[in-house]
Formats: C-alpha cells, structure tokens, sequence
C-alpha cells in the first residue's frame, strides 16, 4: 500500500481502512471461533474454514496478473534453514524466559544463537542470487517501515487478543 499511494492523504486513508477491515475482522473471527467452539464443537471451525464455496472476489483480484518467470528461482535453502533455527530460538528463548528465569542458561544461549542466526541469515541473503527475503524491500523507507508497524500491530493485537480472552 506504501507504493500505491504516493500521496499521504490517500494513503492515510488506505492505511486507516485496511486497520479496520484487519482489526474487525481478527476480533469476529475469534468471537465467531469461540461461539462454534462453545455451542457445537471444535470441529465446526475447520468445517467453516475449508468448506468455502467460491474464492472471494474484491477489486484488488482484477488488478492482479499471474506472471511466471522466464526462469523458476532455485529455493534458499540456506536461508531458510538460519532463518527457521533464529526465529525458533528466539521464540522458544522469549517463551520460555518467564519460566525459567532471564539467566538461565539455555534461555541465554537460544537468545544468543537467535541473533547470531538471524545475523548470519542477513548475511547470506546479501550474497545469494535468489534470496528468501531480498533485503531491497525492507531496505526501501516505506516497505521497511510498514513492515514494522504491521509487525508492530500484529504483536500488539494478538497479545491484546491473548489477554482480553483468558
């Protein structure tokens, strides 16, 4: 959205109806799970998920165009591997530090080797013909900072989500 709306009015606007539409619509779905969940039964969510009769249609599908590359770019498979090994021990590190304690020294060594992994993982997508993440996109000023602020608001709604249920 940061590229199709040069103009900071309309994109002010875009961004303030995606929130919406993203905010309502992650709130209905956790009331609607927790409603099929409570009253029928657990399975009645993945009947509803699966079960669509049609892909949604919207505008965004016309301006869209399937286009294949001349040439099918080979995986990363090394940056995957250092992306899925830091974001694992950095996950586990941060989920398990209230438990275990901030000292405890697994929960210091998964932190220490999720930096360096996700370090090592910048480092090779710099060197890589076809990166997982090409760093030029988050490098750009306005990708990079929708990207955080997405980040950022997801983060803060889930956790939002997470306490306002218990």
């Amino acid at each position: 959205m940061t590229t199709a709306f040069t103009e900071p009015g309309e994109r002010a606007k875009a961004f303030g109806i995606y929130g919406a539409i993203s905010g309502s619509g992650a709130a209905v779905g956790l009331l609607l799970g927790g409603f099929l969940t409570e009253l029928l039964s657990w399975r009645w969510t993945m009947t509803w998920t699966f079960r669509s009769p049609s892909p949604p249609r919207s505008p965004g599908f016309r301006l869209l165009t399937n286009q294949r590359p001349a040439e099918r770019p080979r995986i990363d498979v090394p940056g995957v591997l250092a992306a899925t090994r830091g974001l694992f021990a950095l996950v586990y590190g941060f989920a398990n530090a209230e438990m275990d304690g901030w000292g405890a020294p697994l929960i210091v060594a998964m932190l220490a080797f999720g930096a360096v992994a996700m370090t090592g993982f910048v480092a090779l997508e710099r060197r890589v013909a076809n990166p997982l993440l090409p760093l030029k996109v988050v490098r750009d000023r306005y990708r990079g900072a929708a990207f955080l602020a997405i980040g950022i608001t997801g983060v803060a709604a889930f956790a939002t989500f997470l306490f306002l249920t218990c």
